[in-house]
């Protein structure tokens, strides 16, 4: 009877145990996405979970956009000040000569170009050294790589010129470094067998009976750097690290407070 009993149980599909899961990357400390998560689904108050994530993200960027309006009006008096732009003056008369002496400005270009010479009249913007003895012969190829990169790719000391204008200014300057791709079509003569493939897209040369084709290539694949206006850029003051300052992060936050479940993934938020 036991040895019965033994069978019917190895037999039946509901005492069969489940393997054990495999290690997920939400249990890597650091990491808090890659799962799947359902906004359709319904929590204990009765509202969907896309509508409670929708409501409390809007009520926090409603919060953040208010907190962010004065430092918007102190920027634009300060870059009215950096111009030497005044308002109308009416005392003794209305619309009497009001003159201004930008003196703001006059500092903040001389701070500017102190800058701008300690960082770019040098012999190379980035310095590289080996701190193995296998990467010396590496580092001074690197050095060039970067150097290279900067004066031809990023073309670092045009693109630097407006954020740290705007950092001595208002004390502040914002840089972020995306991943890029440049490409340009290039026109050639196709090929018999590429006018035959119909898969091609072909066109017919004016004048001529021959047929082109046009080619995507890639001129440059790597960062790039963007400047970021001051006025454009939120920091939460809920953030308490440098990691949770841009906006864009601050949702997460709020996603932590209201939903502390690591099950959430808030990369496929954007795409409900």
């Amino acid at each position: 009877m036991a040895e019965k009993k033994e069978k019917k149980a190895k037999e039946d599909p509901q005492t069969i145990k489940e393997p054990e899961p495999e290690s997920l990357k939400h249990e890597v400390v650091g990491w808090s996405g890659g799962l799947d998560i359902n906004l359709n689904r319904t929590l204990k108050s009765s509202y969907p979970l896309h509508e409670k994530l929708a409501f409390d993200i809007d009520k926090m960027l409603a919060q953040v956009n208010e907190e962010h309006e004065p430092l918007v009006a102190k920027i634009q008096k300060w870059n009215r000040q950096y111009h030497g732009k005044k308002d109308e003056k009416s005392y003794p008369y209305p619309k009497c000569a009001n003159t201004a002496i930008p003196i703001s400005r006059s500092a903040t270009d001389a701070i500017l170009v102190r800058v701008m010479d300690r960082i770019f009249n040098q012999f190379k913007v980035f310095l590289v050294r080996a701190k193995k003895a296998n990467l010396v012969d590496i580092a001074p190829q690197l050095e060039d790589a970067m150097d290279w990169w900067q004066k031809h790719q990023a073309k670092l000391k045009s693109k630097l010129m407006s954020p740290l204008l705007q950092a001595i200014k208002t004390g502040t300057g914002i840089v972020k470094i995306p991943w890029i791709r440049r490409n340009r079509t290039v026109p050639r003569y196709a090929t018999d067998a590429e006018v035959a493939d119909k898969t091609k897209k072909t066109f017919k040369l004016p004048k001529t009976e021959g047929y082109g084709i046009k080619d995507i290539q890639t001129q440059y694949d790597g960062p790039d750097v963007i400047g970021i206006s001051r006025e454009d850029f939120r920091i939460s003051s809920e953030s308490t690290t440098i990691a949770c300052l841009i906006l864009g992060l601050a949702a997460k936050i709020a996603i932590k407070r209201f939903f502390p479940s690591p099950s959430l993934n808030l990369s496929k938020l954007t795409t409900q």
